[in-house]
């Protein structure tokens, strides 16, 4: 016998998993253009961000943006 609750239990968890990829896919490109974008300004042009690490590869800096930035976008 097969319990309906849940089959939609897990129907639910493979949505939300979808949604927080399509967001985060989202997030990465656009933080991936401001991070190659910030790369291209002359070293005083860029900006300072508070509590930026060493400097990381341009992917490394919009998958951190992106890490930082996704979780608020599920918080309720």
């Amino acid at each position: 016998m097969i319990e309906t609750g849940k089959l939609d239990n897990d129907e639910f968890c493979r949505r939300e998993a979808k949604q927080f990829h399509l967001i985060y896919a989202a997030c990465f490109a656009v933080f991936l253009v401001v991070a190659i974008v910030s790369r291209l300004l002359p070293r005083s042009w860029r900006p300072r961000l508070p509590g930026a690490r060493a400097r990381r590869t341009i992917i490394g800096e919009a998958r951190e943006a992106a890490d930082t930035f996704v979780p608020f976008a599920f918080m309720a």
